[in-house]
């Protein structure tokens, strides 16, 4: 027998074999992993069958509502269309804005 790097290794010992052509304490070593994987295969079914088995499906009352999105933001906002505001041209007194309108109010043309 080769090993992986090239040594040879020594034979193994032989060693006499028992009834049905198995080393002595073989078969109850293969004996004992199939009682084991019975054991466990008897253990998974209890339990997967004593689960509790429910028809019940998961349900949501749904019913319409106004729904409004709302974005909250902090910056500045630059305008696409600016309408420069200044003072008559020929103005003798210094002047000053005496209204002005509410944040996000609609106006109309000349008001």
């Amino acid at each position: 027998m080769r090993l992986a790097r090239g040594k040879v290794s020594s034979p193994s010992p032989r060693v006499e074999r028992g009834e049905g052509g198995q080393r002595p304490g073989e078969g109850t070593r293969v004996r004992a992993k199939c009682s084991f994987m019975r054991t466990t295969l008897v253990l998974l079914t209890l339990l997967s069958l004593a689960r509790a088995k429910t028809d019940d499906v998961a349900t949501c009352k749904v019913e319409p509502i106004t729904f409004a999105r709302r974005v909250t933001a902090e910056g500045t906002l630059k305008a696409v269309k600016a309408t420069p505001v200044g003072v008559p041209p020929h103005a003798t007194s210094p002047m000053k804005v005496s209204w002005i309108a509410d944040d996000g109010a609609l106006l109309r043309k000349g008001t």
